[in-house]
């Protein structure tokens, strides 16, 4: 049975004009799918590599040894920008801490991830071989961040994308969208 033809429903044949209508919905539709899911790829793409960098670090360093550190100065230290031909100076934490009874130092390498005023506690893990190799912990933030903005998307493109694409199959739903009165 074809769309023109009367429905067993009793429902009015479809003109040519409804008939385009529906033809441009469903390529509508199916091309909305399509970009969905390709932004849902893009963020997944940009994302996922460095939430499971993250992730694979913080396991290796999740046996390394926590120890209270304090901040006790700001070190300048010149940091690259993008988009900036010239560094910028900015101030970075140093941090002490003592391990086996000897008092040590960390320079966080890079200043836009703390923000913690002078006397501050930080949490730092130091490896048990070798206690000067030594990061501050981070906890779960630093991979769930990339996990998430990047599965989020990529599920959200995924799931209203099939949607989308089989509604573009949907005679019924097409119909309706086409003559909404009825």
């Amino acid at each position: 049975m074809t769309d023109s033809a009367p429905h067993s429903s009793g429902e009015d044949p479809l003109t040519a004009a409804e008939h385009r209508r529906m033809r441009r919905l469903r390529h509508t539709l199916r091309i909305s799918a399509l970009v969905f899911l390709v932004i849902g790829l893009a963020c997944a793409a940009l994302s996922l590599p460095t939430g499971i960098s993250e992730l694979q670090r913080a396991q290796s360093q999740s046996a390394w040894i926590p120890v209270e550190g304090t901040v006790v100065r700001f070190e300048p230290q010149p940091e690259r920008f993008p988009l900036r031909s010239a560094p910028i100076t900015v101030e970075r934490p140093v941090i002490e801490y003592r391990v086996n009874e000897v008092t040590r130092y960390y320079v966080h390498p890079r200043a836009t991830d703390l923000d913690y005023p002078l006397g501050a506690p930080v949490l730092l893990r130091y490896d048990r071989a070798d206690p000067a190799l030594v990061t501050y912990d981070r906890g779960q933030t630093t991979y769930l961040a990339p996990l998430l903005l990047g599965t989020m998307p990529l599920l959200f493109g995924l799931i209203l994308g099939a949607v989308m694409w089989i509604r573009s199959g949907d005679q019924r739903f097409l119909r309706l969208a086409t003559r909404p009165g009825d």
